[in-house]
C-alpha cells in the first residue's frame, strides 16, 4: 500500500482589506488592555511601598520623606 500526499491551497484574504481594519484595531486594544492594567497596578503598588520605607532606605535611593509622599499620592495614570 502506498501513501499519497495531497496539497491543498486555500484562498487567503489579504490583511490589508479595508473592512477588517476596525476589527483589528479593536482586537489589538482588547489584547493590550490586560498588560496595561497590570503595568498601572504594579506602578501604583510600588508607589505605595515607598511610604513603607524607613529614612535610611529613602536616603539610599535619594528621596526625602516628602518626595516619597508626593510620588505615592500621584494618580495612577501619571
Amino acid at each position: 500500500m502506498s501513501c499519497k500526499t495531497i496539497h491543498i491551497s486555500l484562498p487567503i484574504q489579504s490583511i490589508d482589506a479595508e473592512p477588517n481594519w476596525p476589527f483589528l484595531r479593536w482586537l489589538d486594544w482588547l489584547l493590550t488592555l490586560p498588560s496595561v492594567v497590570h503595568y498601572l497596578h504594579n506602578r501604583q503598588r510600588g508607589r505605595r511601598e515607598l511610604l513603607e520605607l524607613d529614612e535610611h532606605l529613602l536616603d539610599d535611593i535619594g528621596l526625602t520623606r516628602e518626595q516619597a509622599q508626593e510620588i505615592a499620592n500621584r494618580p495612577f495614570w501619571q
